[in-house]
This record gives structure tokens, C-alpha cells and sequence, in this order.
């Protein structure tokens, strides 16, 4: 099946769909030049009197997890930000001496 055929014959659309659905949830190799036309024929199906509406539900959220999956690929591709933390080491606290535990640690960081 090409680009051309997969889903434009109106008798077979929501068998394509399911095998796109398939293809993206089983992370299969799709080829480029369907990569890139897989969207606009899906949304011209979505937004399509001619569809079913049970289609057309199928084709919107077909291209809801072709973008999750993009947005997934790109995000792993992203290089991992590293937060600094600090902590402070502050002992055991109680709540009888709470508020003297708070004024000795202002005393001691010199607020």
C-alpha cells in the first residue's frame, strides 16, 4: 500500500486508520514520505462530512497520538537539564520547641 492508496478509498478508511493506530502504538518504522502526509489526510478526514462520525473520532484521535508520539521522540532527543539542589541540614524538630528552633536557625544564618 502507498501513500496514494492508504486512506482515500472511502471503503477502506477505517481499516487504514486502524493500521496507522496499530503501526504508531507498536512504534513500527513508517516511511517519511507517509509520515508526512498522514496528518493532512487524516485532518481533511476529521473535519469531513463525508466520514462517519465514529471515522472521524477515529482519524482525530489518530493524529492526537501521532503528535504524543512526536512529542515523546522529541523530548527524549532533548538533552537532560540537571537542577542544582541544596539542602540544609536542620536536626530533629519538635513541636514543643518550634518556634525557638526557628529563631536560633535566623541567629545562625545571621537574618
Amino acid at each position: 500500500m502507498t501513500e496514494t492508496t492508504l486512506l482515500t478509498d472511502p471503503k477502506h478508511t477505517r481499516g487504514d486508520l486502524q493500521m496507522i493506530r496499530q503501526a504508531i502504538r507498536h512504534d513500527w518504522d513508517i516511511p517519511e514520505q507517509l509520515m508526512a502526509v498522514l496528518p493532512k489526510i487524516a485532518g481533511a478526514m476529521a473535519v469531513s462530512n463525508k466520514e462517519s462520525p465514529s471515522t472521524r473520532l477515529k482519524a482525530i484521535e489518530t493524529i492526537l497520538k501521532m503528535k504524543a508520539q512526536n512529542d515523546s521522540a522529541e523530548e527524549s532527543s532533548k538533552p537532560k537539564e540537571h537542577r542544582h539542589t541544596h539542602s540544609l541540614e536542620l536536626g530533629p524538630v519538635t513541636v514543643e520547641n518550634l518556634a525557638e528552633h526557628k529563631r536560633r536557625l535566623l541567629e545562625e544564618l545571621g537574618t
